[in-house]
């Protein structure tokens, strides 16, 4: 065994590595095993393609040691890299126990599938530690996929749990953490609660489970923004004496319950559940569950209610005035920057007729963005099947009707090719169950593109209710900043689709878990700002603990290994390519721009059959580019994964890669899977433009006469896969 030099990189593959190895790229260990034992705190493990077993010469249960990450293929949540096996574990508290892997504190796990075929066996166990589980497939455990015990508070994330025998997940004893964005399928149970537990289940779907959720005990998770469908016998089960949060008056919980088998929610206890936001069908409950309407008497609409809507009136009794003033002052940035754009837009604010507290006609609204943009002069509906929602003209007594919130977004969507949005970022509104859903989609766009404005609480879109002339006015200026025409304004206002505060409830017993959507402060304005916040929300980069993400920073090589499926290898060394060079791995190193495609060319599989090296003229320094690498770089560039700033015909191969550069190129490898919305921008390369056109200034990408009115929408920043 080789162990005396520490490495903070190591290589595992089952079937050609060698435990007398080295454990570098070219001389891989053979077992998980021997890799561990040779790991400290911050070493990175990954697996090649196999299948690891006690027969290959792995020692279950295998422990994952403090600060030491394992990566398999976090893009296929582990396919084709598997632990099947399992060992005796002695646990402090539940004795005896066939476990194949055990997780100690800031231990993570990354694109792994795990199998454990022993009677009663569990996939992973976690006791009293806090560590992460993200982009795994848990499947045919025969009890549970996870089990989470003590005090531990896991960060479970994109994992796939299915056919385990008993569960999927199991929090016990006091168990807390978090699930998110996870898919519990064909388990006995999808999540088991029971004790005192309190985790935070979130943006999860059970479906064709036994039971989607059942609780017992003192359990308290807090569940939002679920799908539980399909589920033979329960969706929900509550035994013992379960209190789950599903909402409350002023807290939406947006969980959807249908088509399960015997009841979307059985409460089996003495005590009245409250329910508020779900969308929940009271023949499919059985136990007292007490329906709430969401309310908030300043500003909120009943929910799932039409507000009575009223003409808006310029003539305000001096209170109304002075309350309308001082309500507008949140907005007043808005407004003077709008002035110094376009000054005939909207009228001095001294002559009083423009009302930033009042509301708006979609006639009016209509105007408004007819004046900025290429706008019909009359609004489509929102919802064609609403007796509301008929054609907005001024013959049309409809078009004297408010526009609500819900229209005014998506009229801005509709009219800048927004077509659709990732639905994780309706998870920044706590009545997120309000939104219609034909609507979803669009408000899921404005929300990723930083479009919505709401005043006083930007954690509650209240659809229906009136849209005021001052989040019209700042809604608009928004869609001008996504648009690169005018600069941004920080304001506590823009709904952020990297806070998702329904996981802040302040009933939440699990307000002190990480989120995985974060909003930084140094990107405001910065080229590659959209790209970072779609890797963020997918839950690939973290920021600086002080809320930045440092976009122009350099980034190690053992950094980026840490988030991707593949080894890094040295540039141009990937087996097929013309001849090796010089440029070496080394963990602490800068990686290079040419690496990172080399990595996420050989993640995604492309073809090298399919490489068009005449693609490589598209770059001045193409002489620069390592000779084993060109036909990677010209399998990128077609798969539109390069992204050049500020000069697009410079590569710059052999830079170190910011982070900026890393996350927009990553995006952009998601974009090519299909598993986000495409980003327009002027700096990544389309290969059916050979004569692309280059940016005059690399700040304002984007250059349009704004005086002259003549804003045309952009192409849409929403596309469909290349």
């Amino acid at each position: 065994m080789v162990g005396e030099k520490f490495q903070a990189v190591l290589y595992v593959d089952s079937a050609k590595g060698d435990d007398r190895a080295t454990g570098e790229p070219t001389e891989p260990l053979k077992t998980v095993t021997a890799a561990l034992q040779q790991a400290t705190i911050g070493t990175v493990i990954y697996l090649s393609s196999g299948v690891y077993t006690s027969e290959s010469g792995e020692i279950f249960p295998l422990t994952i040691t403090a600060g030491v990450t394992v990566i398999g293929a976090p893009t296929s949540r582990g396919r084709g890299i598997t632990l099947y096996g399992g060992g005796e574990f002695h646990s402090p508290t539940f004795a005896q126990q066939a476990v194949t892997l055990l997780l100690a504190d800031d231990a993570q796990v990354r694109g792994i599938t795990i199998t454990n075929p022993i009677a009663k066996g569990t996939g992973i166990w976690i006791e009293e530690t806090h560590p992460t589980i993200a982009h795994c497939t848990l499947r045919q455990c025969q009890r549970e996929g996870i089990f989470v015990t003590g005090t531990a508070k896991p960060v479970i994330a994109n994992c796939l749990f299915q056919a385990n025998a008993a569960s999927g997940v199991a929090f016990v004893r006091h168990a807390k953490g978090e699930v998110r964005r996870s898919l519990f399928l064909d388990n006995g149970s999808g999540i088991v609660c029971s004790d005192r537990a309190a985790p935070l289940i979130i943006d999860s779907q059970f479906a064709e489970n036994r039971c989607g959720l059942v609780l017992s005990g003192r359990s308290r998770p807090v569940l939002r923004c679920n799908t539980l469908e399909y589920n033979s016998r329960e969706g929900l089960a509550i035994l013992g004496n379960a209190q789950p949060d599903l909402g409350n008056a002023e807290d939406a919980a947006g969980n959807l319950f249908r088509g399960n088998g015997d009841y979307d929610l059985r409460n089996q206890t003495a005590i009245a559940l409250g329910s508020a936001g779900n969308q929940l069908s009271p023949a499919k409950v059985s136990g007292k569950v007490e329906f709430m309407s969401l309310q908030n008497a300043a500003t909120h609409a009943p929910a799932i209610r039409q507000p009575t809507l009223r003409q808006p009136t310029l003539q305000q009794s001096a209170s109304q005035q002075s309350a309308s003033r001082h309500a507008a002052n949140w907005a007043t940035v808005f407004v003077k920057a709008m002035q110094e754009v376009i000054p005939d837009l909207i009228p001095d604010l001294d002559d009083r007729p423009f009302q930033p507290s009042l509301t708006l006609t979609r006639h009016q609204y209509a105007v408004l963005l007819s004046k900025i943009w290429q706008f019909p002069a009359h609004l489509q509906p929102v919802n064609p099947d609403h007796p509301e929602m008929q054609l907005d003209h001024p013959s049309n007594p409809q078009s004297s009707r408010l526009v609500t919130r819900l229209e005014a977004i998506v009229f801005l969507v509709q009219g800048l090719g927004l077509t659709t949005g990732q639905v994780g970022a309706l998870a920044a509104y706590r009545d997120r169950a309000q939104i219609p859903s034909q609507n979803a989609l669009a408000i899921a766009a404005a929300t990723q593109y930083r479009l919505v404005v709401l005043y006083p609480q930007v954690d509650h879109l209240n659809p229906l209710v009136p849209v005021t002339q001052a989040e019209a006015i700042a809604m608009i200026y928004q869609a001008l900043v996504m648009q690169g025409t005018v600069k941004a304004i920080a304001s506590p206002y823009i709904v952020n689709p990297g806070n998702s505060n329904s996981s802040n409830s302040s009933n939440s017993s699990n307000s002190d878990s990480a989120s995985t959507w974060v909003a930084f402060a140094d990107i405001h304005g910065h080229w590659a700002k959209k790209w970072i916040q779609g890797v963020v929300s997918q839950g690939w980069f973290e920021g600086s603990p002080d809320g930045k993400f440092e976009p122009d920073a350099p980034m190690s090589v053992a950094e980026y290994g840490a988030w991707l499926a593949e080894p890094v290898e040295p540039a141009g060394q990937d087996g097929q390519d013309e001849a090796s060079t010089d440029l070496a791995v080394e963990p602490e190193q800068p990686i290079l721009r040419v690496q990172v495609l080399q990595s996420l060319v050989t993640t995604l599989q492309l073809p090298r059959s399919a490489a068009n090296l005449a693609l490589l003229d598209r770059y001045d320094d193409a002489t620069t580019i390592p000779a084993a690498a060109r036909t990677a770089i010209a399998l990128a560039t077609e798969a539109k994964l390069v992204v050049n700033y500020p000069h697009l015909r410079f590569l710059k191969p052999n830079q170190p890669a910011t982070r900026a550069e890393i996350a927009a190129m990553l995006y952009q490898a998601l974009v090519y899977l299909g598993q986000c919305p495409a980003i327009a921008s002027p700096y990544w390369i389309d290969p059916d433009q050979p004569q692309q056109y280059q940016p005059r200034d690399p700040h304002h990408p984007i250059v349009v006469d704004l005086h002259s009115r003549l804003l045309l929408p952009q192409a849409p920043l929403v596309r469909t896969k290349p």
